[in-house]
């Protein structure tokens, strides 16, 4: 493990420890893989991470359904608080299976089978 993980292990072990046991789990895994995702192209501590790591994160998850990628953007939102990041991590723009983009805001649920496109 590099050290971009070992600063998100730190932030979350708090985080886990309060509130709802199995979500919040799960939200910590989810910082975890985007910390991973980072370190994998370049990343080494969290002053480095930018909307640019979180567009490529975007394209990687493509393949995942709409209220999932809505977990994962609450996952980046409460990792940009706990590690003091400015402003909000980008969200995704779904585009829908017919090719239209659409304008809506995460969560989409119940628009069908979108794509994800940065």
């Amino acid at each position: 493990m590099g050290r971009f993980v070992d600063q998100v292990q730190i932030l979350v072990r708090g985080y886990v420890r309060k509130g709802g046991k199995a979500n919040r789990r799960q939200q910590a895994a989810r910082m975890i893989a985007f910390a991973h995702f980072c370190e994998s192209i370049g990343v080494r501590e969290k002053g480095q991470v930018g909307s640019r790591h979180v567009i490529r994160y975007w394209r990687q998850c493509r393949h995942l359904s709409v209220p999932t990628l809505y977990n994962h953007h609450r996952a980046l939102c409460i990792l940009w608080d706990l590690a003091g990041l400015p402003g909000v991590p980008l969200k995704p723009k779904l585009v829908h299976s017919d090719g239209d983009e659409g304008s809506e805001s995460l969560p989409g649920v119940g628009v069908g089978r979108v794509a994800v496109e940065v």
